[in-house]
């Protein structure tokens, strides 16, 4: 049997802060990406049922959703630029 890897404190840090900053960088968005990406990320929704919740077409949400992302990567660039 393989042992589960286990969280050092270190691991759990990097990633404490990690989430923080995506946090920090999802209050940047638009309200609009902002939205989306929380129906597809934290809620876990699939296109039809966002795309249901905010009377738009599915092939609206997906390329919002990618838009979002893409936004979303830049702020996080961003941080980590000196």
């Amino acid at each position: 049997m393989i042992p589960a890897e286990q969280e050092t404190p270190e691991d759990a840090t990097v990633t404490q802060e990690f989430v923080g900053r995506v946090a920090e960088c999802m209050e940047q968005l638009n309200e609009k990406h902002r939205e989306i990406l929380i129906l597809r990320n934290v809620q876990n929704l699939a296109y039809e049922e966002i795309a249901e919740i905010l009377g738009i077409s599915v092939g609206t949400v997906k390329s919002r959703i990618a838009r979002a992302r893409e936004n979303l990567r830049e702020k996080l660039g961003e941080e980590f630029q000196p």
